[in-house]
């Protein structure tokens, strides 16, 4: 899984950032994928918790959905 691989690397990345040579989107993206998670271990099923990131993130629900699915591969 994508996310995992990502998730271990994050000093690594908000570092790499802070020099501009990562995109600051990918960090938002794994915030977006725990929250995703977040909400259905809370109990919301898959289109509400696309709804509450997309809310939450200010994003449109399919945006944080094709978030999601990319980090999940």
């Amino acid at each position: 899984m994508l996310y995992i691989k990502l998730k271990h690397q994050t000093k690594e990345i908000k570092e790499l950032t802070k020099l501009g040579l990562i995109d600051p989107t990918w960090m938002r993206n794994l915030e977006i994928f725990e929250k995703f998670h977040f909400y259905l271990n809370t109990g919301s099923n898959k289109t509400e918790a696309y709804n509450f990131c997309s809310t939450d993130f200010g994003i449109h629900w399919e945006m944080v959905k094709k978030i999601v699915l990319k980090l999940s591969k």
